[in-house]
């Protein structure tokens, strides 16, 4: 039997490099003016969903209606040259990155995602991993965007066994038959993703909906005997484009999604499909050269970019726009050349036999397996750091390790609750409804900085029976984002505090600046008769060589200074950005006569040039430039307990 073709349409490769640019941008974190772009930019995978859909069911309905028989074999064998030589070649490049740069907890979180990739879980493993989808912590994560490959992958398994036999037995009913199915898992989304919200983001059956959209496309195309041509065939297709780019615009990741407001992107990639072609402005822009290439390599550039951001995020701590730039055109440089010297000869049974496929495959799968066996087994193979083991003595040396602890109080309150963090903290009240109230409601708010004075109350709760606290992550600059504030104003912890205590790390570079905007942020939350508290920048330590001090010396030094000498390099590290804008803190909190508290004075002491590096147990503070450990939280807790400083009214 010859191989089912589809008449080649220029427009749905660039309506896939709208949607790989979307998502590649989105996961760049690119800012302006405080603002970050694309932050709905994660859409473009839902457009791939609509377009998979579609080609899929067009190449079973192409079959089927010449033969009225479809041949499952030569189905997968066209899936597994489609998708598994670029995906494992992406595969196989990491594993040398990630022994390089990962820590053992990382590593092993790393294998554990591996494996799921390969077994086409990885949805299912970021799920049940409670990953939350665009959080700070998933860009360091070089394999999630996999999670959108596995989905498709079982849909590929499933959805033809289905389609064939609703062909075979309701074919006079098909579009109902997809329909009805489409809805119920539109219905099970919507609900899921107010209750649940991992499962409706990460499987198959609330995404199914996105996937049918596309298949009733081309169910309608093979009952009408193709797409006919109407008035409305220019501005269909504007109409589409313009409601996918404008979801892109204002959904943001604490958007409901997916939900009946995915429709809009949904629906408006059903109708640039529908409507586009050679003859409309639409069709013309999207079948623009550049557009098409981009189309072309668009399944390269998704398995790319992830990584190479990932990885580069691990290498640089805070990675600048040049560096973005220069990861994506990495990006763009990758994937032109495994698009052309490896997806295109292994589509092509001509240059690629059978046997050569196999070999191939099956081989890189094996190395891939093993590697994540032994990493999981060998607990991230920490042999490859046996000096540092010997330098830290009873520290973690892995700071990432610390890193995770130090969000566990927050992340395992949300898993309690079955929620990804960011939406426990939006939708859920922590405080207790008891009647007689006896104890203060603290709202710690800000960005990452604020989970470490959470976790400086919460784990000292003997020192402050007189205080429930709860926190929200959110920047001074939200205050300009509309959908941001309301949102934080509706909170259920915020309605219910009486006190809101600001901890953050004050953004100010060229277009940014925290603290002239910062009493626009208080008045709000005064008018609602909320107490007010500004807390200082936390001390923050010029690293060596973009290690921090603790790790520079433990690492390159392979000893540690004593206490007191240690305290006096961190002194003379502390970075003086900080001292100079805690003074204009200072001054702003004086203005508005709220209470002000610099952390710094906790922990330096300019006197004795000294600031802590270590709690008096000899543990280790930060865990980078200035994030305290859980040990460092724990020793500031006890300290702010000793000031008094939240002896509340």
């Amino acid at each position: 039997m010859s191989r089912p073709t589809l008449s080649y349409r220029p427009e749905i490769d660039g309506l896939r490099a709208v949607a790989v640019g979307a998502v590649i941008l989105y996961h760049a974190s690119i800012s302006f003016r405080g603002v970050d772009l694309f932050q709905g930019g994660f859409l473009g995978v839902d457009v791939f969903l609509v377009i998979s859909g579609y080609l899929i069911a067009s190449l079973i309905l192409k079959e089927y209606s010449a033969s009225s028989s479809f041949s499952y074999l030569n189905f997968y064998a066209r899936r597994v040259r489609r998708l598994l030589p670029a995906l494992l070649l992406v595969l196989l490049a990491t594993v040398p990155l990630a022994w390089i740069y990962m820590m053992p907890g990382q590593l092993v979180d790393f294998a554990e995602s591996l494996v799921s990739v390969l077994l086409f879980s990885s949805n299912f493993h970021f799920h049940l991993s409670l990953q939350e989808y665009g959080a700070e912590s998933a860009l360091l994560k070089p394999l999630l965007h996999c999670w959108s490959l596995s989905l498709e992958e079982q849909f590929y398994l499933l959805f033809p066994v289905a389609f064939v036999a609703v062909l075979h037995y309701l074919r006079r009913h098909l579009i109902l038959v997809v329909c009805a199915a489409g809805i119920g898992s539109l219905v099970f989304a919507q609900w899921a993703s107010g209750a649940q919200p991992s499962m409706a983001f990460y499987l198959l059956p609330w995404r199914s909906w996105e996937l049918l959209g596309g298949v009733l496309l081309a169910g309608l195309e093979y009952k009408n005997q193709g797409r006919p041509r109407t008035g409305m065939w220019n501005i269909g297709a504007a109409l589409g484009l313009l409601l996918i780019l404008a979801s892109m615009a204002w959904f943001d990741p604490t958007t409901q999604h997916p939900s009946l407001l995915t429709l809009i992107p949904v629906l408006g990639t059903m109708l640039v499909i529908w409507f586009a072609g050679p003859s409309d402005l639409c069709g013309r822009l999207l079948s623009n050269r550049v557009f098409v290439w981009i189309g072309l390599i668009s399944y390269s550039l998704y398995l790319w970019h992830y990584p190479i951001f990932a990885f580069g995020r691990l290498a640089h701590a805070i990675p600048s726009r040049t560096d973005k730039v220069l990861w994506i055109l990495l990006s763009v440089s990758l994937s032109a050349i495994s698009y052309r010297w490896l997806e295109r000869p292994f589509r092509d049974a001509r240059r690629t036999s059978r046997r050569l496929l196999w070999l191939t495959l099956g081989g890189a799968s094996l190395l891939l397996f093993a590697f994540s066996f032994i990493a999981i087994d060998q607990e991230g193979l920490p042999f490859r750091f046996h000096d540092l083991k010997i330098a830290y003595g009873k520290n973690e040396f892995d700071n990432e390790v610390l890193k995770l602890r130090s969000w566990e109080p927050l992340e395992s309150r949300a898993l309690e609750n079955g929620l990804p963090l960011g939406r426990f903290e939006h939708t859920r009240r922590w405080y207790s409804d008891t009647e007689s109230r006896q104890r203060r409601r603290v709202l710690v708010v800000g960005n990452s900085h604020s989970k470490d004075l959470y976790n400086a109350i919460d784990q000292n709760r003997e020192y402050f029976p007189h205080i429930e606290v709860a926190r929200y992550g959110i920047e001074i600059q939200d205050r300009k984002n509309e959908k941001a504030w309301n949102r934080f104003l509706k909170s259920p912890n915020f309605i219910a505090s009486d006190v809101v205590v600001i901890s953050t790390r004050y953004r100010i570079d060229q277009s940014v600046d925290d603290i002239d905007d910062l009493s626009s942020f208080i008045k709000p939350i005064r008018d609602r008769s909320k107490l007010v508290i500004i807390t200082s920048n936390t001390p923050e330590f010029l690293s060596y060589k973009d290690t921090p001090i603790f790790d520079y010396y433990a690492r390159d030094q392979h000893e540690l200074p004593d206490e007191s000498a240690l305290a006096n390099i961190y002194y003379q590290r502390l970075d003086p950005w900080v001292l100079r804008n805690n003074v204009r803190l200072k001054e702003v909190a004086d203005q508005m006569g709220v209470t002000y508290i610099d952390k710094v004075e906790l922990t330096c002491q300019p006197r004795l040039g000294s600031c802590a590096g270590v709690t008096p147990d000899g543990y280790k503070m930060y865990y980078d430039y200035g994030h305290l450990t859980l040990e460092g939280a724990r020793y500031v807790g006890q300290l702010i307990h000793q000031r008094g400083w939240l002896q509340l009214p």
